[in-house]
């Protein structure tokens, strides 16, 4: 059971043709080798530290070529063996190896993210906008309890060293148009000091090249994956769920007291199988064949995590492509 959660400020209350996005950066890789009731932004802490509403909707254009080439074979790749089991569990070590843990002051990790160049991390823009912001990335990360060094087996019987790559955060740019209230436009970037190196436990996940949600069906899941709480303590490892997509009418019934913009999107609503504290600014991943998509950003939740008929909210990335585009840079 994997969930994603709360804040200690705000309360966790936890097809269609298509061609996935290449980045430029991606390419180059490949030819190398007011009152609310109890919500919250799912940030947690891991140590004891502890206007108006925005109304604009993000008018996304189709980016041009020089931002994303049509090339499927780079990125949103998950070459792990890992027998998965609906319901989620433990990830295997090489699965979802786009996923980035976020290290703040004092080496709390409150966020998390996701590879989308060798450059950049997209996360959430409420896991940037605190107190403090993220100040280094943890790559190939996998058993925080053995950072900075994992063991894997191999197929001989051996083990393996696998050891968790560091970047120091160069910046990090919330969207302009963020609304903590109200939890609108919920996006922002973390740019890496150097390039990250990829590699089998490190990969790049495609962005949507199209708004395909109008082919989305009740029985399309979706998977989040991350280091997030259960609803009482965090993973020391890596966990994955498989989330339900949520009409937005559906959805909005379940938040009559916040309003759901057309660039979110929700999912989940199934007991005890849900995001949680620490997810917040992972990736919403939508699986098409053997490629992985960031559909959407842990966003937020309403009530306790995993609860039943209540899903939660995620940033929908294709609102946002022209603003990660003119901010990529």
């Amino acid at each position: 059971m994997l969930q994603i959660c709360c804040p200690p400020e705000v309360q966790w209350t936890n097809f269609k043709d298509f061609k996935p996005v290449m980045l430029k950066e991606i390419a180059e890789y490949e030819t190398e080798f007011k009152e609310k009731p109890n919500v919250s932004t799912g940030v947690g802490l891991r140590s004891n530290k502890d206007d108006k509403v925005e109304k604009h909707i993000e008018e996304t254009t189709y980016p041009p070529d020089n931002f994303m080439q049509n090339d499927e074979s780079a990125c949103g790749k998950d070459f792990s063996n890992n027998n998965r089991i609906i319901g989620g569990g433990a990830a295997a070590i090489d699965e979802y190896p786009w996923l980035v843990l976020l290290e703040y002051e004092n080496g709390d990790t409150l966020c998390g993210g996701s590879l989308i160049t060798k450059k950049f991390i997209l996360t959430a823009a409420h896991c940037i906008k605190r107190s403090s912001e993220p100040k280094f990335a943890r790559l190939a990360e996998y058993n925080t309890s053995s950072y900075p060094t994992d063991y894997v087996e191999t197929d001989g019987g051996g083990l393996d060293e696998i050891t968790v790559e560091i970047i120091p955060i160069e910046k990090n740019l919330a969207h302009p148009n963020y609304t903590r209230l109200y939890v609108h436009h919920d996006i922002g970037l973390s740019k890496l000091k150097r390039d990250a190196v990829l590699g089998d436990f490190i990969r790049l996940i495609c962005l949507p090249t199209q708004d395909f949600r109008k082919d989305f069906k009740g029985e399309v899941n979706f998977t989040v994956a991350g280091w997030g709480s259960d609803g009482k303590k965090f993973s020391d490892v890596k966990k994955y769920v498989k989330v339900p997509y949520v009409p937005t009418k559906e959805c909005r019934a379940s938040f009559t007291f916040n309003s759901i913009i057309e660039s979110q999107i929700c999912a989940g609503g199934r007991e005890n199988e849900d995001s949680c504290s620490g997810d917040s600014g992972g990736p919403l991943m939508y699986e098409h064949g053997d490629t992985y998509i960031a559909i959407g950003i842990v966003s937020y939740g309403l009530g306790r995590c995993g609860t039943d008929n209540t899903p939660a909210i995620y940033t929908y990335v294709y609102s946002y492509l022209d603003w990660l585009k003119d901010n990529m840079v």
